[in-house]
């Protein structure tokens, strides 16, 4: 088979995001506004006056003119205590307002940082978890593939669906002293707010580490545990080598062939040695002969390699759950190196060994579980991956090889369609299946690999409609092979298209000879 060696370059360092708690601290206490200080003020004076009044008017024989002078004193007093009242009431007001606002001004540099650690938190789990387009995009233009090494942190570490999670930095309220002074209400009530709004998110990834985990169980309607399944595979393949992770499947024949015919052309799902097999099962024995086989793979370092393996249709009594190698899988430590996703319908089917299960319901909603039904964090959205992005993303790995002690490019023997398709050769190639893909990849067909070991894909689509076409001219000398490539054009694009969707007008000046072997599509 014609392989093509895939150098993987040093991992980009993803983001750090702090993890130091962030403390809110509390308001300022309300100051005494000295309102009793401030009637005083203008009740002191009047009582002096006051008295001072009864005895003017008790000797009133002394004149008038003292009378007189006694009045202007009170009246003098009283104006002076009412506006050194209300200027001291504006200086307090001020104050407050003051306070206020450089509470505000620290709450929102508060909400600053726990934005940016957001930011940095997403930027975070945008490199560790990729998308679905993501996913499709590195395997289209083989960027950034299988950057994972088993010495990392969160080797086989995948995104199971999104849902509510804590925030990367704990935030909490400094705590108040019941018998300290009185705290600003308004302010306190904001502090409080911002704590509560950043204390969790709503959505984020929610991981599984499938490193050390044992068996793994997905229950539920087998749609949502299929979609699921093939979610967690297709990240597995495209994040890690196919040097350092095997992938195998063990399903009866009916599923094997309606949803993991595609893990044929998967790296990780292939031995070469003493021939040529797919990493698939279909009965008891041909399990027992395949983890056996894929147990004893070793890594180019001479390690042995880790293996995922997907159990689809497991249930209690059946010969595949009495095959004893598969039961000693399932009931590895942690140590193992093997990790077994279980596909079942029901609690009953449930294999004894498992070490966490997730739960997924009709609506797709999700929990994750351990082997005692305790919860594991919120429930969340289970992810679901349609099988025809699993096949695309699948066909454009096939080609590849971990490429390990190499430093460059490097092919066994000319480029073909059946490799550029992701296909062994073109007897495997069914059109029934090629056809219904049709639509991902109109009027596209691979003509080829580039320097840099690329697939090179022609696509003949209106400028306007994003392709290269609808026009196009071949140049070369005689016998270049010009003949030859357009062959291959025809040829890809009918395996990729029926004929309800593309009809070909073949004209040969030179006697037919160039299509003549296409006369029959």
């Amino acid at each position: 088979m014609t392989t093509i060696a895939y150098h993987r370059g040093p991992r980009p360092a993803p983001p750090e995001v702090p993890r130091d708690p962030v403390v809110v601290r509390t308001p300022p206490p309300i100051e005494d506004s000295g309102r009793v200080l401030r009637i005083l003020q203008v009740v002191a004076p009047l009582a002096a006056a006051g008295t001072g009044l009864v005895f003017v008017l008790a000797y009133r024989q002394q004149g008038s003119l003292l009378l007189i002078a006694m009045g202007a004193a009170i009246g003098i007093g009283v104006l002076v205590g009412v506006l050194t009242a209300v200027l001291q009431s504006r200086v307090s007001a001020r104050k407050r307002r003051r306070s206020q606002q450089r509470y505000r001004e620290y709450l929102d540099t508060v909400r600053q940082h726990l934005d940016s650690l957001l930011d940095l938190q997403r930027r975070l789990e945008v490199a560790m978890f990729p998308e679905r387009d993501e996913l499709v995009r590195r395997s289209r233009e083989r960027r950034r593939l299988f950057e994972r090494r088993p010495s990392d942190a969160d080797f086989l570490e995948v995104r199971a669906g999104i849902g509510a999670l804590p925030s990367p930095a704990p935030v909490h309220l400094q705590e108040v002293d019941p018998l300290g002074p009185d705290l600003d209400p308004e302010l306190l009530a904001a502090a409080r707010e911002l704590v509560a709004r950043y204390a969790a998110r709503d959505a984020g990834p929610r991981a599984l580490a499938l490193r050390g985990a044992g068996t793994v169980v997905m229950r539920g309607d087998a749609r949502g545990t299929r979609g699921l399944a093939r979610s967690v595979v297709t990240q597995a393949a495209v994040l890690h080598s196919p040097d350092e992770l095997r992938i195998a499947v063990i399903a009866d024949e009916a599923a094997v062939d309606a949803h993991w015919d595609w893990i044929k052309w998967l790296p990780h799902a292939r031995c070469d040695a003493p021939a040529f097999r797919v990493h698939c099962a279909t009965d008891a024995p041909s399990a027992e002969a395949l983890l056996r086989d894929v147990r004893t793979q070793e890594t180019a370092e001479g390690g042995q390699a880790h293996v995922l393996l997907v159990v689809d249709g497991w249930r209690r009594g059946s010969e595949l759950a009495r095959s004893a190698e598969l039961n000693a899988l399932m009931s590895a430590t942690s140590t193992s190196p093997v990790s077994v996703l279980c596909l079942v319908e029901h609690e009953t089917d449930e294999p004894a060994d498992l070490k966490r299960r997730i739960v997924i319901e009709s609506d797709g909603s999700a929990r994750l579980e351990d082997a005692g039904g305790r919860l594991e964090g919120a429930a969340f959205q289970a992810d679901t991956l349609a099988a025809t992005v699993a096949v695309e993303v699948a066909r454009r790995l096939a080609p590849l090889s971990s490429g390990a002690g190499v430093n460059h490019l490097e092919s066994t023997a000319t480029p073909s369609v059946a490799l550029a398709m992701g296909l062994r050769s073109l007897e495997d190639l069914d059109v029934t299946k090629t056809w219904r893909q049709a639509a991902a990849s109109l009027l596209e067909a691979p003509m080829g690999t580039t320097p840099d070991g690329r697939t090179l894909i022609l696509d003949l689509k209106e400028s306007a409609e994003g392709g290269m076409g609808p026009h196009g001219m071949l140049v070369g000398a005689p016998g270049a092979g010009k003949s030859e490539l357009l062959r291959t054009l025809v040829t890809a694009l009918a395996a990729a298209h029926s004929p309800d969707l593309l009809a070909f007008v073949l004209v040969d000046f030179k006697g037919g000879a160039a299509f003549q072997p296409l006369a029959r599509l």
